[in-house]
């Protein structure tokens, strides 16, 4: 008969706080890029992991196995919340000499001990846990590849993990340091399972790998920075896509895109954007138009349009150029929100698709 698998109570402040990798700026992130890390953790080892956060309650992706414990008490955001709270899992456990405690905390480590738990230091779990993320899957029926599936099909609604099903996406969201949290794949000349290919197949071709990776924390939509673009009712996802990695290469810093573009965190759009949208700081969604045209000491803003715009490199630098939908582009209203106007010479066509525009204009202007 096979042994349990191991059990751990993991204090996830301290360990994140084992490296100073800036962690600290973007606490939630940071927390939920440790939990989906810990939860490929658990599918390789097939061990059984809480991760103990103290703090407010609120959502930090959405594990398979791994299990995320609030703090609790009268007040969880106090120092020793999620020493308290690990101490009284151990407490009520059955078998706590099973149990191993991840934490460098000199504090819990006694009283963990003291209790017949084992301890792991925080700076030694974390290696262990930033192991090869890849997972061999020899089956659909694994529930790794129906969470895979689930969010290849629709977006996270908690909007902390995207899926990307390309080995070359996944490999250029891993250059901007977007760490895949779980990797299914084949492993160690073992493919991936015909069935599971099929099934992570979800929009036709047979997927060979697929990564789950947290997104980046958001910027302010409000926020509005020296050329960047802005896009006005973009539906389409692949040129939202496209958009966004022709910013992400020309040195863009932002693109600002209003609640009626097309998400940029849909499967359509991410592949397009061959892992750009994972780009820190890059892409915000909820920006809008005339509340940013309402803001002082902004940038001068370019309204792209057909004809009896100036050329793009007379625009003033830093301008941010807005773009506007496929069919219509800007109306008078959102044309009369900007500063300048500015055409692309489109040499006998009436205008260029809007990511071409994008890329040209995006390419043309000052800085």
């Amino acid at each position: 008969m096979a042994p349990p698998p191991r059990r751990v109570l993991v204090d996830a402040l301290n360990v994140l706080g084992s490296r100073p990798d800036g962690w600290w700026r973007d606490r939630p992130a940071a927390v939920t890029a440790l939990v989906a890390a810990v939860d490929a953790w658990c599918a390789r080892t097939g061990a059984q992991a809480t991760v103990v956060v103290d703090g407010a309650p609120r959502p930090y992706g959405a594990p398979v196995l791994a299990r995320v414990v609030t703090a609790d008490g009268p007040d969880p955001s106090r120092r020793d919340a999620a020493d308290d709270t690990i101490v009284a899992l151990l407490e009520r456990d059955r078998d706590p000499g099973a149990v191993t405690v991840a934490t460098s905390d000199g504090g819990l480590r006694e009283r963990a001990a003291a209790l017949g738990a084992r301890v792991v230091g925080a700076r030694t779990f974390r290696e262990r846990v930033d192991g090869d993320p890849l997972v061999a899957v020899t089956s659909a029926r694994d529930p790794r590849v129906a969470r895979a599936v689930a969010l290849l099909r629709a977006e996270d609604p908690d909007g902390r993990v995207v899926a990307l099903e390309d080995a070359d996406v996944i490999a250029e969201a891993a250059a901007l340091g977007a760490r895949p949290g779980l990797l299914l794949g084949g492993q160690d000349g073992v493919p991936l399972a015909d069935d599971a290919r099929r099934a992570l197949g979800v929009l036709g071709q047979a997927a060979d790998v697929v990564a789950l990776v947290p997104r980046p924390a958001a910027p302010d939509p409000g926020e509005l920075p020296t050329g960047a673009l802005v896009l006005v009712g973009v539906r389409d996802a692949g040129n939202v896509g496209t958009i966004v990695r022709t910013a992400r290469a020309l040195g863009r810093p932002r693109v600002l895109l209003d609640e009626a573009c097309a998400s940029p965190w849909s499967r359509r759009a991410l592949r397009a954007a061959a892992g750009a949208t994972l780009a820190p700081g890059l892409v915000a969604r909820g920006a809008d138009l005339g509340t940013l045209a309402a803001a002082p000491a902004r940038p001068a803003l370019a309204a792209a349009v057909p004809r009896g715009g100036v050329r793009p490199e007379e625009l003033p630098a830093g301008a941010v150029v807005v773009l506007g939908s496929e069919q219509r582009g800007l109306s008078e209203a959102e044309v009369a929100c900007c500063d300048h106007a500015v055409t692309v010479p489109a040499g006998g066509f009436e205008s260029l698709n809007v990511a071409a525009a994008a890329a040209i204009l995006g390419y043309a202007t000052p800085r």
